[in-house]
């Protein structure tokens, strides 16, 4: 194994600044846009959910 760096981070797992930047980007891009899939999701089936609501009662008083 190598010796601990001055940080105490092994030198194998040291990563330089630039796939850190790169990490910590992916990672962000994949939680937003999971929240924003989520949100998008829900709030389409809400919209479909009310307008199979509002065609019902529409049925029900022109019946």
């Amino acid at each position: 194994l190598s010796p601990p760096t001055r940080l105490g981070i092994s030198p194998r797992y040291d990563l330089d600044a630039k796939w850190d930047a790169c990490l910590d980007l992916s990672i962000r891009r994949v939680a937003y846009s999971s929240l924003a899939g989520a949100f998008g999701g829900l709030s389409l089936f809400q919209l479909a959910y009310a307008e199979r609501n509002t065609l019902r009662r529409t049925q029900i008083y022109t019946s």
